[in-house]
């Protein structure tokens, strides 16, 4: 397979794929949360589902001519609708007026395009749908249709480069700001690409020669790049501490559940099989901090002092626990002095490490 085919199945597949994957991810979760993550998700989903058009565009265009031409155009304008929408609530809280109007205006804007579409376009049957507008270049309804979408995108694409921009530098440093750096440059990037293309389609007879139509599609390009690398630091994130929780949750698991077996009052929610922890989607940022709370408590209530050796607390706590189970073990006590206060970080560090040699012991 060429190197061109494998970057164009990249562009036309994996990266849709992956945007629409993110997305259906953190569907639930959005949901369920305030306004921000759910224009995050329907911003991301979208664009996805944008970019995704090409792989699917001749039967599309099969099913009715120029069909990919606006869905794509309809869901660009749906993507930069909800990336201002989620820029709006989560860094701009001086622009309640833009805020109320930019959803219903994208609504607008794309209704008038989907009547022009339908009603008013030429619909010429061609070999590729891309060339439906070009073909027809200057003409009034498409110069109409073309300047609805490009005076929303240019002017959603610079009013996102300007509020990112100001708002980057009262971010942390980390990845939420390389987030909205990257945001700031792809909004900055696509407001180029709009004054790059607004002459060519509102001036009839104006052409342009391949190296400006290269011009043009490396400045989309490295935009939307920019824009996916910025919406997707955050889920990424989420998705790594996800990962991260998962692994912590399975080492601590046979401990753990020796212990709530001994212990049921110890057990505040649902116990559930290793496996079945695998498929348990959300923020375990919860469920792996009690778990490290109750081997704490139970190691309070089992006599076994913190050392430096989790080796010997494992053995420890398996002997304690099989005494317990044989009822040769009173556990109505506990230690002696005062219990350590610490940061949660530290009990579930010091209950992981004590896990995973329980676990060695086991074999």
């Amino acid at each position: 397979m060429e190197a061109g085919s494998v970057i164009d199945d990249i562009i036309a597949k994996a990266i849709p794929a992956t945007l629409v994957a993110i997305a259906l991810w953190r569907l639930p979760g959005a949901l369920r949360s305030g306004r921000a993550p759910r224009s995050l998700c329907i911003t991301i989903g979208t664009l996805g589902l944008a970019l995704g058009v090409g792989a699917v565009k001749v039967p599309l265009n099969d099913l009715y001519t120029g069909l990919p031409v606006v869905l794509r155009h309809l869901l660009g304008m749906t993507s930069t609708a909800y990336l201002l929408d989620y820029l709006y609530a989560v860094h701009g809280p001086g622009q309640r007026g833009r805020s109320r109007t930019n959803l219903p205006l994208a609504a607008a804007a794309s209704t008038v395009m989907t009547l022009l579409f339908f009603l008013v376009l030429p619909r010429d049957v061609t070999p590729d749908p891309n060339d439906l507008l070009t073909d027809h270049q200057g003409e009034p309804a498409v110069i109409a249709y073309q300047a609805i979408f490009y005076a929303y995108l240019g002017t959603a694409m610079a009013l996102g480069a300007k509020t990112f921009g100001t708002t980057r530098r009262a971010v942390p440093r980390g990845v939420v700001r390389a987030g909205v750096t990257s945001l700031t440059a792809g909004c900055a990037l696509g407001t180029l690409y709009v004054a790059e293309r607004l002459p060519y389609i509102t001036i009839p007879g104006l052409g342009h020669s391949a190296a400006l139509n290269l011009l043009f599609d490396l400045t989309v390009a490295t935009s939307i790049l920019l824009i996916i690398i910025g919406l997707v630091l955050p889920p990424l994130r989420g998705l790594t501490r996800y990962i991260r929780d998962q692994r912590t949750m399975w080492i601590l698991h046979p401990l753990w559940s020796a212990i709530v077996t001994e212990f049921p009052n110890l057990n505040l929610g649902d116990r559930r099989s290793r496996l079945r922890e695998l498929f348990t989607l959300g923020d375990l940022t919860i469920d792996v901090a009690h778990r490290a709370f109750v081997i704490r408590d139970a190691f309070m209530n089992l006599g076994i002092g913190t050392s430096q050796d989790p080796t010997s607390e494992a053995i420890r706590a398996r002997a304690a626990l099989q005494q317990k189970a044989a009822g040769e073990l009173a556990t109505n006590f506990q230690l002696a002095g005062h219990q350590e206060l610490r940061a949660p970080s530290r009990d579930i560090l010091w209950a992981t490490n004590v896990a995973r040699a329980y676990n060695k012991t086991s074999r």
